[in-house]
This record gives C-alpha cells, sequence and structure tokens, in this order.
C-alpha cells in the first residue's frame, strides 16, 4: 500500500449496513460540487465490470451456496468476463477460475474467500479506470466503501484480515492507494441491522443477521486502530446512531472543507 501520490484527494466511508455511509458519501460529493471543488461519487461493488455485478449478486444472495453456481457458470461464458480478465495477472486469474470451478462442482470450502478475491477484482478494475484517473487528474474522489470492506465483511465468514491485505498488495500493486480521509460511520448493530430490514422491506441477504454483522462490526473496530491502517490513512470515527443525517454531514464537512481548500495542518 501507498499513501495518495497525485493531486487529487481521496475520501472513503466505511461502515456496516444500515449505517448512513452512502447518504453521507452523497451528501459530501454534493457539497464539494456547491462548493465548486471537482469531485467523483463512486460505490464498491461497482455496476461497471463483471466483478463488480458478480460480488453485488453474492452480496444480496439469500443462499449463496445454491444460487452462486449458475451464476458463476453465466458470468465466465460472457465476453465481458474474457475481456475483464485479460486486465488480470495470469496468475491471479488461474486461481480465481479454480476456485470458480471447485463452487460450481459443489465444493463450496472457498467460497467465502472468493467472495472477497471476486470483491478485490472489482477494485483492481475500479482504481484503474476510474479512481486513480480522476485523482490524477486533481478531482476529490468520493467512495462509498473500499479496501476497509473487504478486510471487516471477512469477519462475517471466520476469515482473518492480514492475508486479505497481503492479496491487495500482490493484485493490485502500485495502484493500492490509500484514501487520504477514511470515515468509519458508527452505529449500533441493532440500529443498522433494523433500518436495513426497514429498506430492504423485509428481505434478508448475505450478512443480515445479528450475529454476523456484529462480528463485522468489531472488525471495523479493530482495522481502524490495527497499525497497518492507522499509519497509512486519516481514520476519522463518526458517531451516528443519535444525530440527524444533517448534524452527521456537517460533523463530515468539519474535517474535509480544510483538508481539501488546502489548510490543514
Amino acid at each position: 500500500m501507498r499513501k495518495n501520490p497525485y493531486p487529487g484527494q481521496f475520501i472513503t466511508f466505511e461502515g456496516i449496513d444500515g449505517s448512513g455511509k452512502t447518504t453521507q458519501a452523497r451528501m459530501l460529493a454534493d457539497r464539494l460540487q456547491k462548493e465548486k471543488y471537482p469531485v467523483l461519487l463512486t460505490r464498491e461493488p461497482t455496476d461497471d465490470n463483471v466483478f463488480g455485478k458478480l460480488a453485488r449478486f453474492m452480496y444480496t444472495c439469500e443462499s449463496l451456496h445454491d444460487e452462486a453456481p449458475d451464476m458463476l457458470i453465466l458470468t465466465m461464458a460472457g465476453q465481458q468476463y474474457q475481456d475483464h480478465c485479460s486486465m488480470l495477472h495470469k496468475a491471479h486469474r488461474e486461481r480465481f477460475e479454480e476456485m470458480a470451478r471447485e463452487i460450481i462442482c459443489g465444493n463450496h470450502k472457498n467460497l467465502p474467500a472468493f467472495l472477497q478475491m471476486t470483491m478485490i477484482f472489482d477494485r483492481h478494475l475500479h482504481y484503474l479506470d476510474m479512481i486513480m484517473p480522476a485523482l490524477y487528474e486533481g478531482i476529490t474522489v468520493v467512495a462509498d466503501r473500499g479496501f476497509l470492506s473487504t478486510l471487516a465483511y471477512a469477519a462475517g465468514n471466520d476469515l482473518a484480515w492480514q492475508p486479505l491485505l497481503q492479496a491487495h498488495e500482490e493484485i493490485l500493486g502500485e495502484m493500492f492507494i490509500m484514501p487520504d480521509q477514511l470515515f468509519f460511520i458508527d452505529i449500533p448493530v441493532e440500529v443498522g441491522l433494523a433500518r436495513t430490514m426497514e429498506k430492504q422491506q423485509g428481505k434478508k441477504d448475505y450478512f443480515d443477521t445479528e450475529e454476523l454483522l456484529t462480528k463485522i462490526y468489531n472488525r471495523y473496530v479493530e482495522l481502524i486502530h490495527a497499525s497497518e491502517i492507522a499509519n497509512n490513512t486519516h481514520c476519522i470515527v463518526i458517531q451516528a446512531d443519535n444525530a440527524s443525517p444533517e448534524d452527521v454531514h456537517e460533523e463530515i464537512w468539519h474535517y474535509v472543507h480544510p483538508f481539501v481548500s488546502g489548510v490543514h495542518p
């Protein structure tokens, strides 16, 4: 990993589902645009490449074991898959396809790791196509989720985060740029889950249980204090459970405005 060497600022929002991070990312992008700062609002998983589409499908499954094999067969038969795979290192592509074949054949042992690898491949193309060109041009990038989500949500499947951080190093290489500011929107698990269930009208996605979200929340807390993360990006915790979206935004703007205006210490 490396710190952002480009003139554009890179700001990422993290948190469990229902934390309000998507709302806050949008509100910040709107505020920056209103204040005449060039801005790109983006999110992960993306909708723009085959790996983002696959990851989004897998995250919204109610039964990943039942639904993933058919989706993998369909995805890997498509031209977009071939086109996007050509941008990846051969060894990484071959490992991805080996794991996919295992899942299609009913061996689900590596399914959790495969899900996170899919996210990292999506991130590789996202950095290559959108984030790095924008930062290079001096545009402020506001991202709804980033690499920390992969490390945090892996806790739902009891995967350690250190190998996933190393996988980012290997797959993204020099493109593995840390956010300049990383906001963790902190709310209780039960509040986030209730909001998510209301939004989804009761439909549960893959991680939508209090047990799994508690593991994910605890992993987030661990990560923002881990030296590997804290020494390479500015992590800012925003307590949001008893505040309106407008009040949360104003607290975030308090940190962001001096930073993008160039008067931060």
